[in-house]
């Protein structure tokens, strides 16, 4: 993730992600945010302070050498766990990203109502669309898993349902777009 990152920057669908956020807020908090490209983006563009709520400390050290060589040391944090699970993991941010998070939670009211929650301003995501081919892909993929006795999983909820879910805890859409594999959609209060 790293090594793409330094090499062509935030990919198209993080891209996305990134502009509808640029603006938003002081505080950032990435949940599943991996080596923390879109916080370290949103930094750079103004923002104050980031925290990464990771599942493996794993991509931490990676992120903390990008944010050295951007200049941003010590802008970023990261902790680990749930935040359905634990809430108290992280505290409210003026915006909060999930990129590529949701198609990895099986309990998508529950994550998504969480990052809500935790949004003062906006709020952005991405997520596979739901077409036959991504749930047949999603099949295989899972039956892969089970057989390697692994217990990742990955789910195609239905978009209009991850943005129903959002409202529901007071945000509007703003923005959405839809890519060949890759959603995007961005609420504000």
């Amino acid at each position: 993730m790293a090594r793409r990152y330094r090499k062509r920057g935030l990919d198209p669908t993080a891209r996305r992600l990134f502009e509808s956020l640029r603006t938003k807020g002081e505080t950032v908090l990435e949940l599943g945010g991996g080596v923390g490209e879109i916080g370290i983006e949103l930094l750079h563009a103004g923002a104050d302070h980031a925290t990464n709520v990771e599942l493996s400390p794993a991509y931490e050290p990676e992120g903390k050498r990008l944010l050295r060589e951007a200049g941003l040391e010590g802008r970023m944090e990261w902790r680990y766990g749930d935040v359905v699970e634990e809430p108290e993991l992280a505290d409210p941010a003026d915006v909060v990203v999930l990129h590529r998070v949701v198609c990895c939670y099986p309990d998508m009211p529950a994550l998504v109502g969480a990052a809500a929650e935790k949004a003062r301003h906006a709020l952005a995501l991405s997520f596979p669309r739901d077409t036959w081919w991504l749930r047949l892909g999603a099949k295989a993929f899972n039956a892969w898993r089970r057989f390697r006795r692994d217990e990742f999983r990955f789910f195609v909820h239905p978009p209009a349902a991850i943005v129903e879910t959002a409202r529901q805890h007071g945000l509007r859409l703003t923005h959405a777009h839809t890519g060949r594999v890759w959603q995007t959609a961005a609420l504000e209060r």
